[in-house]
């Protein structure tokens, strides 16, 4: 009878495959053993593939990468407020298979999924990084996470809304 078989060679992270019976084998069998093989192979690669997801923070953009090329980016502008509460619907960018208390999410402004969710190795480092970033772009806003529409008037060139004048003092009988 003819199969395949694991055979664990004494170090950790090292197996072999070994083809029992190859002359008993036929080409169908010898076919579904290495197309398990690979898939395998591929499962593997691609868990390991996440792991090289990193984040970098530019003049500009958070930029996402994978294998050290830039698959995603986000104008540092469009962040509203960054948060650590989990969200159910986003888009989700994580670098470990077991995200735990690494989790950030950004709420954006604008975008098909408002939610973006990494896992940065050190999370409120990258979200004080993230918040300087921003402040170097939009540096005329208060140190409120939130924008309102007057925070963000200086942005789109127009003059704030006049204030009211004092009301004046009422008259002191006393005084004069």
């Amino acid at each position: 009878m003819a199969g395949l078989a694991v055979a664990w060679l004494g170090r950790p992270r090292c197996l072999a495959l070994l083809v029992a019976g190859t002359k008993e084998m036929n080409a169908a069998k010898i076919e579904i053993a290495v197309t398990i093989c690979s898939s395998l192979l591929f499962v593997v690669l691609l868990l390991w593939s996440t792991t090289r997801i990193n984040y970098r923070i530019t003049a500009r953009h958070l930029q996402v990468t994978w294998l050290g090329l830039p698959v995603r980016r986000i104008r540092l502008d469009d962040i509203k407020y960054i948060s650590t509460k989990p969200c159910v619907w986003g888009e989700k960018w994580f670098n470990t298979l077991r995200v735990g208390n690494r989790l950030l999410v950004i709420h954006r402004r604008s975008g098909w999924f408002r939610h973006f969710l990494i896992s940065p190795k050190n999370p409120f480092v990258f979200k004080t990084e993230l918040y300087e970033a921003r402040k170097q772009v939009m540096p005329l806003l208060p140190r409120s996470t939130t924008l309102s529409r007057t925070d963000t008037a200086h942005v789109f060139h127009s003059a704030p809304a006049p204030k009211a004048p004092a009301p004046a003092p009422p008259d002191d009988p006393a005084a004069g």
